[in-house]
């Protein structure tokens, strides 16, 4: 089996840092309507998809680029303070003995990806793919697919986001959602996953069943 993983909110828990980061932002670029993230604002973004949270947040798809560029950019300097989800790198590691090909795909830079991973002992990954789409993950996944030769019927994406459903469905995989990221339980149930799961250790027993 390939497992394929989103890394923001999946893998890493950087949801605070990015708020930070946003907010910052905010505050840099009133000028464009742009609003702050509220620590009670959090959990009613997590009930949107992402183009209902940007437009909440008062940033035109137009700007959105600029916006993933400069966080991206400014995380690097934060990637430090970030940490894996508690109880998930046991998980992968485990999944790794089982051995299972493990990958990541996010539209974060691979460089913040692979300093993550080496500041947490998480050197266990068969690839990383950092792809700049926002909203196009499907295409990204069917690309990675296609250059490694992975068998659609033994792969699966796990990821956080109701797009991270959406792309392992138009790429012809299944997908696994977690609760612990950007989403909440609520709206990732109405995107129909093939799995969903609340804490890390539930994934054993979805892959072994897949």
């Amino acid at each position: 089996m390939t497992i394929l993983y989103d890394f923001d909110g999946t893998i890493a828990d950087d949801l605070q840092e990015i708020v930070k980061i946003w907010n910052q932002l905010a505050r840099e670029r009133n000028y464009k309507g742009s609003k702050e993230i509220s620590e009670g604002g959090i959990n009613a973004l997590r009930s949107m998809d992402a183009k209902a949270a940007m437009k909440a947040l008062g940033v035109p798809l137009a700007h959105l680029p600029s916006w993933v560029a400069a966080v991206r950019s400014r995380l690097a300097e934060r990637i430090a303070l970030v940490k894996p989800f508690v109880g998930l790198v046991e998980v992968l590691k485990e999944l790794k003995t089982r051995q299972h090909k493990q990958g990541i795909v996010t539209s974060n830079s691979e460089d913040n990806v692979r300093e993550f991973l080496c500041r947490n002992d998480l050197d266990i990954f068969d690839l990383i793919h950092s792809g700049s789409s926002v909203f196009g993950k499907g295409r990204v996944i069917k690309k990675l697919l296609a250059r490694e030769g992975l068998d659609k019927r033994e792969t699966v994406y796990v990821g956080d986001e109701i797009r991270d459903v959406e792309a392992a469905c138009a790429s012809g995989i299944k997908s696994i959602a977690v609760t612990w990221g950007a989403n909440s339980r609520e709206i990732l149930v109405r995107a129909r996953p093939d799995s969903i799961i609340d804490k890390p250790e539930e994934l054993l027993g979805v892959i072994e069943k897949i």
